[in-house]
């Protein structure tokens, strides 16, 4: 889920935190980006910086789904999502 901070008064993960708070799996802080790894030095050749992909993981939070989730399921996660924009965003 993308976030805009610049229309909530809280971060992109006191959003996410406040979506698992009504009961969404979320993780808040995905930071597995291939660049980034340490071990990758030295065994790429030419520039490894990966700005539009770190970018996207800075103001994005992942929901944890699973193949089993019914339509009910989506629908807590949808108005849980709503509750809370509703609840955080800027006037």
């Amino acid at each position: 889920v993308e976030v805009d901070e610049d229309k909530l008064t809280v971060s992109k993960k006191e959003f996410a935190e406040a979506i698992a708070a009504e009961g969404i799996g979320v993780n808040p802080n995905y930071s597995e980006v291939v660049s980034e790894w340490p071990w990758l030095e030295g065994h790429t050749k030419g520039e490894t910086s990966t700005p539009n992909a770190l970018g996207f993981r800075n103001r994005t939070f992942n929901i944890l789904f699973n193949e089993k989730f019914t339509d009910q399921d989506i629908q807590d996660i949808i108005s849980s999502i709503l509750k809370v924009e509703s609840a955080l965003k800027k006037t």
